[in-house]
C-alpha cells in the first residue's frame, strides 16, 4: 500500500507547578544562565571597560635626513619648492 499520510505520534507530559521534575527544569535553565555569565566574568572577556598595551618597535636608523619646502612666492603667485636630501640619488632628481 501507499501510505498518503503520515502523522507523528505526540505525547505530552503535564506536572504540577511544585513537582521535582519542574524544580529541576527551572534550576537547570537558571544555573546554564548564570553559569555562562560567571564564565564570562572571569574570564574578562565581557565588560572589558579600559584595555591598553604598549608596542616597541623596531627601527633600524639610516642616518640619512629628507627635507621638501613648498610654498608661493609673493609677488608672482607662482609655486615653489625646495628639496634637500643626504641621499645623493635624491638630490639629483
Amino acid at each position: 500500500m501507499i501510505a498518503v499520510h503520515r502523522c507523528a505520534l505526540e505525547r505530552k507530559f503535564y506536572a504540577p507547578l511544585f513537582s521535582g521534575a519542574t524544580v529541576f527544569f527551572f534550576l537547570s535553565h537558571v544555573s546554564t544562565i548564570i553559569f555562562a555569565f560567571l564564565i564570562a566574568y572571569y574570564t574578562h572577556g565581557l565588560w572589558v571597560k579600559e584595555a591598553t598595551y604598549r608596542e616597541q618597535p623596531k627601527v633600524a636608523y639610516t642616518h640619512t635626513c629628507a627635507v621638501k619646502l613648498q610654498g608661493m612666492r609673493t609677488p608672482t603667485n607662482t609655486p615653489f619648492e625646495i628639496v634637500y636630501s643626504s641621499i645623493p640619488s635624491v638630490n639629483d632628481m
